[in-house]
Parts: structure tokens; C-alpha cells; sequence
């Protein structure tokens, strides 16, 4: 790929692709067995957190959010 990948903090209006992001990744882990992020975590709640607290990030396509991070060094498990 020649196009340059930006990682830079999430933004509020972010929200609504962050949250399709995280439920592709949810159905993916469903179908692989895990049972990792089934009941509902992360919420939009617990993402409004995270970008709240500059912990959010994303990595950005022309523009467009492709990936989602919380990038935590407070100890949260």
C-alpha cells in the first residue's frame, strides 16, 4: 500500500465508526470461539471514556478511522 496510515487521537465524532469497528471485531472473535468482548464491553459509554481521557486512538485512511486502540499505562487490566 503507498497510501500513508495515520495514527492520531480519536476524536468524539469518531463514535459511530469506532463502534462499527468494534462489533466487526466483536463477530470476529464470536466466530474464532473466544468469548472475549461478548457482554457488551466495550460500550459507547466505555469508548466516550477512553477519548475523554486521551487514551483513544485511531489509525486513519484518507481520513477515514480503520482502526481502533485505547492505549492505557494506568494499570487497567
Amino acid at each position: 500500500m503507498d497510501e500513508p496510515l495515520d495514527f492520531t487521537p480519536g476524536r468524539t465524532e469518531d463514535l459511530p465508526r469506532i463502534l462499527e469497528i468494534i462489533r466487526q471485531a466483536q463477530r470476529q472473535m464470536q466466530r474464532a470461539g473466544s468469548r472475549q468482548w461478548q457482554d457488551g464491553y466495550p460500550s459507547a459509554r466505555d469508548i466516550m471514556a477512553d477519548l475523554a481521557a486521551e487514551r483513544g486512538w485511531t489509525l486513519r485512511l484518507r481520513e477515514l478511522a480503520v482502526a481502533y486502540a485505547a492505549v492505557a499505562f494506568d494499570g487497567e487490566p
